[in-house]
């Protein structure tokens, strides 16, 4: 009794809370509706469906449950109060790097669309060749690795040809979106990747909110939305099953709760049990991790390896979630820590930069958002990592090779 209501709770806790951080920025109220899927459905299944954790060696008995409950209410109740506090000072007393650009929306840039189309040719011949070849199993082993480093940059590259229609409504723009877009799904299907296509639809459905809270469209199209969002899930659906998983074998329970969003909690629990705590291996981890090919372990590694002996490694694992950082750090006064700093990170991925322009602002919200699922489920360097990977290449380029000129008036 005592642990449905504890659920109910907390639920009830982030709903209201949601509400206020939603109205503050739509990339905060993303982000914590993350925070919160990533949790719940752990919760609900290690409480009435242990054995699904049982499977990967995560169940570690109902009692310690409480104390991880408690440690997640209490890092939950610290990064709302830090993230309304840093996001006050970061709008009052330090201001972000003003970006003085705007958009020239009258002509389509020749640059970018040549740029763009080299880039889907060696996309395309990277697929076509390794067609027979590319799957989930050797895709996530690290197999095929220019392709795969193509095709991560592919999604950023589609979202910035989308923004680029959407903002010039340019018909080359749109039928070079389509036509990448159908050798980039290819792919993402032929290799499984689910989170690519999430993270692509998270792009485009934030900058869309973005374009309607800055005014520049008067509302969303829901209807689109709810038809867009059905297809998601059925194609999501579609390649758990071409992956292998077996899914029309499994019970309703494991197909909705033994998801992506499943086994990340389990790192924190993992640690919580094993009193796995090193204030020195998480600086290090997240200092040398920022940086290619120094191969550090991640922060997941340990505690995923004695969950299931062999599981974890530098391109395979549960993933982790993020307020499992702050335990590892300082134990249960870890909370202090996972309100700090990913309120701290949060917010300066949000309002590092000051765009005039209203068009890039609404860019950059989209640009961020992408990565929000993905920023949940990993430790706190890659809330900088994705800076010198993603955001700053993508608005380099757009800055570079789209038109863009020095802004001079109020708007």
């Amino acid at each position: 009794m005592n642990d449905i209501l504890f659920i109910i709770l907390f639920t009830l806790f982030f709903i209201i809370s949601f509400a206020y951080v939603w109205r503050k920025d739509s990339f905060y109220g993303g982000y914590y509706f993350f925070l919160y899927v990533y949790v719940i459905f752990f919760m609900v299944s290690y409480i009435y469906y242990p054995g699904f954790s049982k499977d990967i060696g995560g169940f570690f008995g109902y009692d310690i449950f409480y104390e991880f409950y408690f440690f997640i209410s209490f890092s939950f109740g610290f990064f709302l109060f830090f993230l309304f506090l840093f996001d006050a000072i970061f709008h009052g007393k330090i201001s972000g790097v003003k970006v003085n650009f705007a958009l020239r929306l009258d002509r389509v840039s020749i640059p970018y669309i040549v740029f763009f189309g080299l880039y889907l040719c060696l996309y395309s011949y990277l697929l076509v060749t390794d067609y027979e070849k590319i799957n989930y199993d050797s895709f996530s082993t690290g197999a095929f690795f220019t392709f795969g480093v193509t095709f991560k940059y592919l999604s950023s590259l589609l979202y910035v040809t989308y923004f680029l229609y959407k903002i010039s409504n340019k018909k080359l723009y749109g039928f070079v979106f389509i036509l990448a877009f159908s050798f980039w799904m290819l792919g993402a299907i032929k290799i499984g990747s689910r989170t690519d296509i999430l993270s692509f639809f998270l792009g485009y459905t934030f900058l869309n909110i973005a374009l309607v809270r800055y005014g520049v469209v008067k509302r969303l199209p829901y209807i689109r939305y709810v038809l867009i969002a059905s297809a998601l899930v059925v194609l999501m659906l579609l390649i758990e099953k071409y992956r292998g998983s077996g899914i029309e074998e499994l019970s309703l329970e494991r197909r909705i709760l033994v998801k992506d969003y499943f086994a990340p909690a389990h790192i924190l629990m993992a640690s919580i049990y094993h009193n796995l705590i090193d204030p020195m291996n998480v600086f290090l981890s997240n200092f040398f991790n920022l940086f290619f090919g120094l191969n550090y372990p991640y922060l997941q590694t340990a505690p995923g390896n004695i969950m299931l002996d062999g599981s974890s490694s530098r391109s395979t694992g549960f993933a982790m979630y993020v307020f499992s950082e702050g335990y590892m750090f300082s134990g249960f006064l870890g909370f202090i820590y996972n309100g700090f700093f990913v309120a701290l990170f949060l917010v300066f991925t949000r309002r590092v930069f000051w765009f005039k322009y209203v068009y890039l602002e609404c860019f950059w919200v989209g640009l961020v958002s992408m990565q929000i699922a993905n920023l949940v489920r990993g430790q706190t360097m890659y809330f900088l990592k994705d800076f010198y990977i993603i955001y700053l290449p993508m608005l380099f380029l757009l800055i570079v090779l789209s038109g863009l000129y020095k802004k001079r008036g109020p708007f």
